[in-house]
C-alpha cells in the first residue's frame, strides 16, 4: 500500500514537520487577543442611563453619595458610674464605580461625624475606605 501525505498538496518528498499551531497548543496559558480585537468600545449612548443608575458622572465613574442625619441617646454604664448624653450623628457614605467596558473598579467610603448636644459621653468620629 502507498502511503498519503496528511496534507493534499503535499509531495513525497516534502519535509513536513506539523503545524506552525502545535507551540501554541503545547502552551498552558494562552496568549490574550491584542487590544483591537477586544470587546468593542461602548458609546455613551449605549452606556446605561442615568435613571438606571443615579448617580454624578465624572469622568468614566459615577459617583453614588448619601447622608444621613440622626438624633441619638446612649447610656454608658462602667461600675457604679453611669454616662448618658445625647448626640447629633451624620452619617455620610460614597460608591465610585467605573463605567468601563471590560474591567469594573468600585470604590466605596463611608464616615460618620457626631456632636454632643448633652451630656458628657466621648464624641466617636469614624472614616474607612
Amino acid at each position: 500500500a502507498q502511503q498519503r501525505p496528511a496534507i493534499p498538496d503535499a509531495q513525497a518528498g516534502d519535509d513536513i514537520t506539523g503545524s506552525i499551531l502545535d507551540e501554541d497548543i503545547r502552551r498552558l496559558n494562552t496568549r490574550e487577543a491584542p487590544l483591537d480585537e477586544a470587546l468593542p468600545r461602548r458609546r455613551a449612548a449605549e452606556s446605561a442611563s442615568t435613571e438606571e443608575t443615579p448617580g454624578i458622572p465624572i469622568g468614566t465613574f459615577v459617583l453614588r453619595p448619601s447622608v444621613t442625619q440622626s438624633i441619638n441617646t446612649e447610656t454608658t454604664k462602667d461600675g457604679n458610674t453611669t454616662q448618658r448624653r445625647a448626640f447629633l450623628e451624620t452619617d455620610a457614605a460614597a460608591t465610585l464605580t467605573s463605567d468601563w467596558g471590560r474591567h469594573q473598579l468600585t470604590v466605596t467610603s463611608e464616615g460618620a461625624w457626631q456632636k454632643n448636644v448633652s451630656g458628657e459621653g466621648e464624641e466617636k468620629p469614624s472614616f474607612k475606605i
